[in-house]
């Protein structure tokens, strides 16, 4: 045999070789997406805040409450009763956190005479549920928390949502869909879940965005039956309007992009507020501001909820900038 006739044999060699490469990249890629998609979607449920954002064991006591989502699933939380006449507060927490993440407003809460509702999202803390969908089915979690309060209390009591990073869009496209909501404090908010998921994938996953984003992606929403496109709340942000918005936004935040703040702001109707916390990273204002977050929050509320509130709403809110 000639090297000439030898030359598909010396061809073919690297051929296969590269070929079995490949497929055992793939397979790996495939293997490692699967894995980190399921950990995403299945939060551990034993978070806990760090110790500045925990009241006093006994502070503030709460019913433990359960009450079911459109899914069959009995979501945890916690009821606070507000005094007669006063709002209540219905707080949301973050992707793989759960309502403890808020329980430092239970104390500022009741000392204002606010009622409020903390609860767990479907998959998270003591919630039933197997899978979370960052946001889309979650906003059916918060009508299901708006149900329960006006089981418990009627419908004239008024209701505002409270949200952190995830909790915070699910609240912006829960008030719109449902009128029901007076008012929105919105921290740390995505624009969509798209921009959300491209930023923070390699600060979550420690993987090669190029190479494992759109598996992960892929197999994230097969597992939760969630779509990331549909979890986008710069597409409904300006439904909420003319029910008051404010929004914080870190500008050092390195899961969402602090530009996605400003771009809410200018979607949204009137009137609303932005709050743009300079050195500030992920839902850290009230860690680093705890005075001046209690001072923009509580008279962004006074505005629309006090006794004494100006008639003239923008010109009450103007205050809180």
């Amino acid at each position: 045999m000639t090297w000439f006739h030898s030359l598909p044999l010396f061809v073919a060699g690297p051929l296969v070789v590269a070929g079995i490469a490949c497929s055992l990249t793939g397979a790996l890629v495939a293997f490692f997406a699967a894995a980190t998609a399921r950990a995403i979607v299945c939060p551990r449920r034993d978070w806990q805040p760090p110790p500045i954002l925990r009241p006093p064991a006994g502070a503030v006591p709460v019913e433990s409450v359960r009450f079911p989502n459109p899914y069959g699933h009995q979501l945890a939380g916690w009821f606070l009763a507000p005094q007669p006449g006063r709002p209540v507060a219905i707080l949301c927490h973050g992707f793989r956190t759960n309502r403890r993440e808020a329980q430092d407003f239970l104390p500022w809460l009741r000392a204002r005479g606010y009622g409020a509702l903390l609860f767990d999202f479907q998959a998270h803390g003591e919630s039933e549920g197997n899978f979370t969908t960052v946001g889309l089915r979650e906003v059916d979690d918060v009508l299901a928390a708006v149900g329960y309060v006006r089981q418990r209390l009627g419908e004239s009591v008024p209701l505002v949502l409270i949200g952190f990073s995830m909790g915070a869009a699910v609240a912006i496209m829960a008030a719109a869909r449902c009128p029901d909501v007076e008012a929105v404090i919105a921290d740390s908010p995505f624009a969509s879940l798209e921009r959300a998921v491209a930023r923070s994938f390699s600060l979550f996953c420690r993987l090669p965005p190029r190479l494992f984003l759109r598996p992960v992606v892929w197999f994230a929403e097969r597992l939760s039956g969630g779509r990331m496109r549909a979890v986008a709340p710069i597409d409904v942000v300006a439904a909420i309007a003319p029910r008051p918005l404010l929004l914080i936004q870190g500008m050092n935040d390195g899961i969402v992009d602090p530009e996605d703040g400003g771009l809410l702001y200018r979607k949204a109707g009137e009137p609303k507020v932005l709050w743009q916390v300079a050195g500030c990273g992920h839902v850290q204002g009230r860690v680093l501001y705890p005075a001046e977050y209690a001072r923009r929050v509580g008279e962004f509320l006074d505005a629309i909820f006090s006794p004494a509130a100006s008639p003239d709403l923008h010109l009450a809110l103007r205050s809180v900038n």
